[in-house]
């Protein structure tokens, strides 16, 4: 319902409840399994977001860990296994 009043309104819904986005906490970006070079493309385009999710459970999982915290050097890193 608030999607779609602010959608009729031309509005963000968090304007029209009076929030500041500024202050929501921060969220994970996830980095789904596949091929060690795409999970490490796929870290390079989001690198400067504050924390990232990474899924493990392919058999290479260090690999994984390795090359996201050298992709990601700065970035939280939350491990869902």
């Amino acid at each position: 319902m608030y999607d779609l009043q602010g959608k009729l309104c031309g509005q963000p819904v968090y304007r029209m409840l009076g929030l500041d986005p500024g202050n929501a906490p921060l969220s994970t970006f996830t980095v789904y399994i596949d091929k060690l070079e795409v999970m490490r493309a796929n870290v390079r385009k989001v690198a400067d977001w504050p924390m990232l999710k990474i899924k493990l459970g392919a058999g290479n999982d260090l690999e994984v860990i390795e090359a996201v915290r050298s992709e990601a050097p700065d970035a939280v890193v939350r491990v869902d296994a």
